[in-house]
């Protein structure tokens, strides 16, 4: 366990908001992109945990650690967050979770998210660059474009990578652009032309997505350890 103090915040969609948390005192990172930590937090209540994914961009080894969270009304740590200021302490352990790049590139990889379940894949997707991966999707699932946090830097990812494409998926506005699909991304999921052979998903977000994108993976043949939640 160690300590961490909010550095900075940085509003990403009117929801949404990015918090960047320093390490008090000495000590670094030391975690596999796609994991998350443990924080423990105060309030007038008393001390409650709650995990977040890495969203770090830069320094993936450094001294702070970034995540993103989405307002949720009522909620404790919304709450909290919300109304913090820099400066406000809290314990972290970590990291924890499997949602990780495998040692063998899969011939396919498909990165699903809905709203803040994307951010494991900014850090992933900082690794894939030094990886030898011939194809990569992103399934991005919101409800409107109001919510498409981080466009700058997948519409520039998009380009500067050939094996890299993103779909955004809106589940409550028309499609327009070319990346734009109107539907969730099992929608999206269900017209792809899937093989078991060389695929590999990682799946991460509102839990009923991720349970149906379960459900139709492995119910199309696609093995337990090809779908990574």
């Amino acid at each position: 366990m160690f300590e961490v103090k909010l550095d900075t915040v940085r509003q990403l969609s009117e929801s949404t908001k990015e918090f960047r948390f320093a390490i008090v005192g000495q000590g670094s990172l030391g975690y596999e992109p796609g994991q998350f930590y443990r924080f423990t937090f105060e309030d007038v209540q008393g001390v409650f945990q709650r995990s977040y994914s890495l969203s770090n961009l830069e320094n993936q080894e450094g001294k702070h650690l970034d995540i993103i969270v989405s307002k949720v009304e009522g909620g404790r740590a919304t709450s909290l967050l919300f109304n913090a200021s820099p400066g406000m302490r809290a314990r972290v352990t970590g990291p924890h979770g499997r949602l990780i790049l495998p040692r063998k590139a899969p011939k396919h990889l498909f990165l699903i998210a809905t709203s803040v379940g994307v951010a494991p894949y900014l850090p992933i997707m900082r690794r894939l660059e030094n990886e030898n991966y011939e194809k990569v999707d992103l399934f991005f699932g919101v409800r409107d474009r109001g919510e498409f946090i981080y466009e700058d830097f997948f519409k520039a990812y998009a380009e500067e990578n050939d094996f890299f494409d993103f779909r955004l998926c809106l589940s409550r506005e028309n499609a327009e652009a070319e990346y734009e699909y109107s539907g969730y991304v099992t929608d999206l999921l269900k017209k792809e032309n899937l093989s078991p052979s060389g695929s590999l998903f990682l799946v991460c977000g509102n839990p009923q997505m991720v349970e149906d994108v379960w459900s139709f993976l492995t119910g199309r043949k696609f093995g337990g350890p090809q779908v990574i939640t």
